[in-house]
């Protein structure tokens, strides 16, 4: 099973804490998800904050979805259109990071459910080796970029995001190029001998043009995300087996 990166239980941490404001409200919780009670740590009780906080970090990664799913749902004690805002936010962020979330429109509003249907892991794992492997051959602005995409997404800022994570691939093109002593406009040519991925990287790249537009839609945004970061990946490798 995925490791769960510690991004999302950090946010659903914050969830918890805003949404759960009884400890008997965490006792059901703690007794659906086998969690444990808390009652004292150190010789002292902890806070509801605290406990809520623990939560997040005690879940296995095997059933962390499923309490992504039940904290989505639980409804604040009163109207917090700020809450509504965060719920969204974590969405957003579990899509970045491979999970599907279905938002199931009913008559008393709207009920999420999270699922890893996308592969978390495969996902993840990656982004890491891409991190890793910017990071080994001083390719620094190019995850920048790329940090700067994802947080934009999760912001809702769909074309800015998009538009990041173009630049991203563009500063790729250009520090290989510098590093290679080629024109940036012949990178592509000069680097990649296999012609099916040079006209698919191509494809990709301009894609993500999508982003100079005012507004795309969310799908098209981490849609675009995932193909950039997968060019990425197989360029680095490429330049890493060169180098």
């Amino acid at each position: 099973m995925a490791k769960v990166p510690e991004q999302l239980r950090s946010y659903l941490a914050m969830l918890i804490q805003r949404l759960f404001t009884l400890h008997s409200e965490l006792d059901s919780l703690a007794l659906i998800f086998l969690l444990k009670p808390y009652k004292k740590l150190d010789g002292r009780k902890l806070s509801v904050r605290e406990r809520g906080e623990k939560y997040a970090y005690e879940v296995s990664d095997e059933d962390f979805h499923k309490l992504a799913t039940y904290v989505l749902n639980k409804e604040a004690l009163y109207h917090a259109p700020e809450v509504d805002e965060m719920k969204k936010s974590f969405v957003r962020a579990l899509k970045m990071h491979g999970y599907n979330v279905k938002e199931i429109k009913t008559w008393g509003g709207v009920k999420w459910e999270v699922e890893p249907n996308f592969s978390p892991e495969r996902m993840e794992k990656t982004r890491e080796e891409v991190k890793t492997l910017l990071e080994q051959l001083g390719l620094h602005e190019v995850q920048e970029g790329l940090n700067l995409a994802e947080e934009l997404y999760i912001k809702g800022e769909f074309a800015k995001s998009l538009w990041n994570a173009r630049k991203a691939l563009e500063d790729l093109f250009q520090l290989i190029s510098a590093k290679m002593g080629v024109d940036s406009k012949e990178f592509l040519s000069r680097f990649v001998k296999s012609k099916s991925a040079r006209e698919l990287i191509k494809k990709i790249y301009w894609y993500a043009c999508k982003g100079h537009e005012v507004e795309i839609s969310e799908h098209e945004a981490i849609f675009g995300y995932h193909l950039v970061l997968s060019a990425i990946y197989y360029l680095v490798l490429l330049f890493k087996s060169l180098a």
